[in-house]
């Protein structure tokens, strides 16, 4: 059973970083750059762009962990704003700009891997809706299938392990 966990789990978190990575590879349509305000001070709290900003080493844990996120779906909030930040910055240029867009996605990222439960950020559900390459809607939507199957399978062994008192 062991075995199965170790296996089921490698599979999972394969098949969640194959579904970043087309995610990534997805372009962001223009009119949600359009929509986006000119200021991350308008997407985040403005302490919050200011520690992004000027912080060339955040520290992303501390920073994740003062978040006190409560569930999936804050989560999932938190990294949207993140994103739209990170997209904000991106289009202001190279210099402490580039330095807050960098932090915004590192913990965007991180808090995908910390809250894989989380639903798809506002600007991914976007992507998705407007991507016109077939190819990277199919592997998309098999990733995600397939990442489902992944994480019941691995609930289900969880509970084997819990009803036979194996420890993990």
């Amino acid at each position: 059973v062991r075995d199965s966990v170790a296996v089921v789990r490698l599979a999972l978190d394969n098949v969640r970083d194959l579904n970043q990575r087309v995610l990534v590879a997805m372009p962001v349509p223009e009119e949600y750059l359009a929509a986006l305000p000119k200021n991350a001070k308008e997407v985040l709290t403005r302490e919050t762009a200011r520690v992004l900003k000027n912080d060339a080493k955040i520290d992303v844990r501390r920073f994740i962990s003062a978040c006190a996120i409560t569930s999936a779906l804050t989560a999932s909030d938190l990294m949207s704003k993140l994103q739209d930040a990170a997209l904000v910055w991106e289009q202001k240029g190279p210099g402490s700009a580039a330095t807050g867009a960098s932090n915004a996605r590192l913990i965007a990222s991180q808090m995908r891997s910390r809250f894989p439960e989380a639903p798809q950020t506002r600007l991914e559900t976007r992507k998705i809706g407007a991507n016109g390459d077939v190819g990277l809607a199919a592997i998309e939507a098999l990733s995600r299938v397939l990442e489902g199957r992944a994480s019941l399978i691995n609930q289900r062994l969880m509970d084997i392990c819990h009803a036979a008192g194996l420890q993990l």
